[in-house]
């Protein structure tokens, strides 16, 4: 009965949509190691990946999803958003 109350309330916030491996990061430096890292580990995972600084071409072009905010707060809210 709970299990069923937590699964319709996470439809109901746009939740229950497949799994992504978010990312953060502040630099597009540390973007990078960590896109390259979970694609080793986790290929077919989609990779959203957050960060305060754009990405190389290279490692955008590893992810589903990029979204690049000057402000760390900004980026909290977009992913939680999403």
């Amino acid at each position: 009965m709970i299990h069923r109350f937590f699964k319709s309330l996470s439809r109901i916030l746009g939740k229950d949509q497949g799994k992504v491996i978010a990312v953060f990061a502040a630099s597009a430096v540390e973007a990078d190691h960590a896109v390259r890292y979970l694609r080793e580990g986790a290929p077919d995972v989609p990779v959203w990946l957050f960060t305060l600084e754009p990405p190389e071409e290279e490692t955008a072009a590893l992810c589903e999803r990029v979204f690049a905010e000057s402000s760390a707060t900004q980026l909290f809210f977009t992913a939680q958003k999403l």
